[in-house]
């Protein structure tokens, strides 16, 4: 009697440790405050299930029990912490998802915009710093006459091209230009700035290209835009990128080097460029080499858009034909 007795204080006793134990367990998963509660949880769960049968002799009517509390429930614990694992996976590959769709259509818009801008002409116009003031003056000012000093170039014009202005309206180009007094090297500074919805700065590129143009009408620019200036080499364009933190002079440097390599011996010579009108003409001629690269890389894109869809029309003819032989 007195065994029978104990025998029920310590299963009450198993089943209140059991209840308040998933009752304070499953508030915590409600709240997502700890997943990992679950595995901790079938430990316990174990242990109780062996002393209830262990204090009942094995009796069919505490077993009835010990199922349920020590067995059922568990499981279903562990089936919640699965269900909310997946749950957490299933989260995590909608983000993203929705991360690589919103690159796409950003690479879609900038695709849409370039087709914009190389499929028209382009042209400079007269600037005035004044009028972009989300710029750093200091760093054009600083770095004009940095050059100035160590090159003994000279300014020639401050420009703006409306064309690039309109289609990237949030990323206003001023550019600044100079050129040796040979006319051998145009230097052409441009910081490019873009700021989020909130106004803050998200973007801040300075830039400064050196450009050179050459007796068989090619052009040769040095520029720090490696890794940030997706563009190739192209008929009439040679592009010498250098990492972001590369000085000027460093640049200067190195495009010295190439134009040296490129005109000896070659019976190729260089092209003064010295004038505004001269800076602009050499703008739009290399935009027409690049707009003539793009166009045929759209077409080469286009090309297997068409492919694709051809194997695709024969899959389907294929399918038509196995339905008229059914």
């Amino acid at each position: 009697m007195m065994s029978e007795i104990l025998g029920w204080i310590v299963w009450g006793l198993a089943a209140l440790f059991i209840v308040l134990w998933g009752f304070f367990t499953f508030k915590r998963f409600l709240k997502k405050e700890s997943i990992n509660w679950a595995i901790c949880f079938l430990i316990p769960w174990g242990i109780v299930s062996l002393v209830i049968t262990a204090a009942t002799d094995y009796s069919k009517f505490h077993l009835f029990w010990m199922i349920p509390l020590g067995v059922l429930f568990p499981l279903a614990i562990l089936c919640l912490r699965l269900w909310l694992y997946f749950k957490e996976i299933g989260s995590s590959f909608k983000e993203i998802g929705s991360a690589f769709k919103e690159i796409a259509q950003q690479m879609s818009q900038e695709t849409e915009r370039q087709k914009q801008l190389y499929n028209n002409p382009i042209n400079y116009i007269d600037a005035n710093l004044d009028d972009f003031s989300h710029l750093d003056r200091d760093w054009y000012d600083q770095t004009a006459q940095e050059i100035t000093a160590e090159t003994n170039a000279q300014f020639v014009a401050d420009l703006e091209c409306p064309e690039l202005s309109q289609i990237w309206q949030n990323l206003r180009r001023f550019v600044r230009t100079l050129t040796t007094e040979n006319g051998q090297y145009v230097f052409v500074l441009f910081n490019i700035r873009g700021f989020d919805e909130n106004g803050i700065l998200v973007q801040n590129m300075k830039t400064v290209d050196i450009e050179t143009g050459f007796s068989d009408g090619s052009f040769l620019t040095t520029s720090n835009t490696e890794g940030v200036n997706m563009d190739e080499d192209c008929e009439g364009i040679t592009l010498n990128k250098l990492p972001v933190e590369t000085t000027w002079q460093e640049l200067f440097k190195s495009h010295q080097e190439i134009v040296t390599a490129k005109t000896a011996g070659s019976g190729i010579i260089v092209v003064p460029i010295k004038t505004k009108e001269e800076i602009i003409a050499a703008q739009i001629k290399q935009h027409e080499f690049r707009a003539k690269a793009k166009q045929a890389e759209w077409d080469e894109d286009d090309d297997e858009y068409d492919e694709d869809d051809d194997e695709y029309d024969e899959e389907d003819d294929e399918y038509d034909e196995d339905d008229d032989e059914h």
